[in-house]
């Protein structure tokens, strides 16, 4: 059995919401629960298990997998192809995902509703990504929900800008008769290897509730919007609900900001993820967020919970 990380427990200020958090572990949300139901999928449960682990892991600096040059993957191949990507004429490897998932974490504040963690460039980050780095996360709880700020630094002594993706794979427990929508209106297209084909297609299917069984498993759905932020929300006649957005602080950053579907329905689980940015963009070049040096991104990715049955998504996924 897989030993449990320690985890830093916070509550909302009227207590109706707990958040783990594994600092250990990638600062991964390991459990969320609203007055004791437990809304992610296998929140706490670190036994061993085939397929997607489930919770809440930080996707940084890349998204998805990252496609090391040589052959073109295919829909038959793309599983086992080589992960990684070049900088500056030096190739490096790139886990799925990134890396900051599965690094500890250094905590630097904690109050009873908030937790501030650090993580910085080491030599075993440098074996995947050759930048200097600060990137600091903030759970901060609200009585709606909580936010996972996110403040990304680049060092004064980096020598070429600093690319990187930014996201939150969170994965929530589905209860009978659950229904999805979303204030987006287009979708990115992806190959069968998960990588953007160029551009987006309208898509307003989630403009009305639409039922979660109609999901394909394990189809991925990138949905952006014109202007606003996007968001998701996953609504249960007898279950609290759950909204997931994401805000760049720079409005210029705002065209890579995405929520993402993907799950097993019949299996119980669907992840409704925050992107700022696209799978594969290291080695693509398609859009990162691109740091010169000494230069800082914020972004901040939102989890509201409302009771069942509520029609709101709350006023924290409206732009500042």
């Amino acid at each position: 059995m897989t030993e449990a990380p320690a985890l830093i427990h916070l509550t909302s200020p009227d207590g109706r919401l707990s958040v783990w958090i594994a600092p250990e572990r990638g600062a991964e949300l390991c459990g969320l629960e609203w007055e004791g139901r437990e809304l992610l999928w296998r929140g706490r449960d670190f036994r061993p298990t085939p397929g997607w682990t489930g919770r809440a892991p930080i996707l940084w600096p890349a998204i998805g997998r990252t496609f090391a040059p040589g052959p073109e993957p295919t829909a038959e191949t793309f599983k086992q192809a080589p992960l990684g990507w070049a900088v500056d004429g030096v190739d490096y490897p790139m886990p799925m995902h990134g890396f900051a998932r599965s690094l500890p974490w250094q905590v630097e504040e904690q109050t009873p509703s908030s937790l501030r963690l650090v993580l910085t460039d080491s030599e075993q980050t440098r074996a995947f990504y050759p930048f200097g780095f600060r990137h600091t996360l903030t759970y901060a709880l609200a009585d709606d929900g909580l936010t996972l700020d996110h403040d990304i630094q680049a060092a004064e002594t980096n020598t070429t800008p600093m690319p990187f993706v930014l996201g939150n794979h969170a994965t929530f427990r589905l209860a009978a008769n659950a229904v999805l929508t979303s204030n987006t209106t287009r979708r990115v297209p992806l190959d069968p290897a998960g990588r953007p084909t160029g551009g987006s297609v309208e898509f307003t299917r989630l403009a009305r509730p639409a039922a979660v069984d109609t999901i394909q498993t394990f189809e991925v759905i990138a949905l952006k919007t014109t202007g606003a932020p996007p968001w998701a929300k996953l609504s249960f006649p007898s279950a609290p609900s759950i909204t997931v957005g994401v805000h760049a602080r720079d409005r210029a950053r705002s065209r890579l900001e995405a929520v993402t579907l993907w799950g097993d329905p019949s299996g119980g689980y669907l992840s409704l993820e925050a992107w700022l940015g696209l799978p594969n963009a290291l080695a693509s070049g398609g859009a990162p967020c691109l740091l010169a040096s000494g230069a800082a991104e914020q972004a901040a990715i939102l989890i509201g919970i409302s009771a069942a049955n509520s029609s709101g998504h709350g006023d924290k996924f409206a732009r500042d």
